[in-house]
């Protein structure tokens, strides 16, 4: 399977309500991704789909509360 990278640009896309973003869909995450994510205050994350993640993403990551 191909690398998928979670960017900031596709974070707001979900953020914004896009329905075509599917979150477990990426492999990886940007730490600025990951820190606008933390904050998201909607239902949870469904980021399963994770291989690869710096220090900086997963600290941002686990801050986030959920719905």
């Amino acid at each position: 399977m191909a690398e998928k990278r979670l960017t900031t640009e596709i974070t707001e896309q979900f953020l914004a309500g896009d329905e075509s973003v599917d979150l477990s869909e990426f492999t990886e995450v940007d730490d600025d991704a990951a820190e606008i994510l933390s904050r998201h205050k909607g239902e949870a994350l469904r980021l399963d789909g994770l291989t690869s993640l710096s220090d900086a993403a997963a600290e941002s990551l686990s801050k986030h509360k959920g719905g």
